[in-house]
């Protein structure tokens, strides 16, 4: 008297046509999709894909280092973007920054 297992509705978990697909865990705003960016962006979820679950796990900030390095370049460019993920890691070591560091959104450092 066993009954098959039921199916997932995969109706509820299906992204609507008008809605985009997130663009990464923290970020899903809209952005210039300019050669740079796209390459800073390939390089960070090829980090995120194949690096960050053997050394993942351990970033003391919200969002990790990752994801702000995504966000930051989606939304400021590759060379900005870039400056400003290079200074967050910089400030995740042992004796760095933790806990909510999200990306500024003009560019400017609003961290201190």
């Amino acid at each position: 008297m066993c009954e098959p297992p039921l199916k997932a509705d995969h109706a509820a978990t299906e992204v609507p046509p008008d809605r985009h697909r997130p663009l990464s865990r923290n970020y899903d705003g809209s952005w210039r999709r300019t050669p740079g960016r796209l390459v800073g962006l390939a390089l960070v979820r090829f980090y995120q894909i194949v690096f960050s679950p053997f050394v993942g796990g351990h970033c003391r900030h919200i969002p990790t280092c990752s994801e702000y390095a995504y966000e930051a370049v989606a939304r400021h460019g590759l060379l900005r973007g870039g400056f400003m993920s290079a200074r967050r890691v910089a400030r995740c070591g042992p004796f760095g920054t933790a806990g909510l560091d999200p990306v500024p959104t003009d560019g400017a450092d609003e961290t201190k």
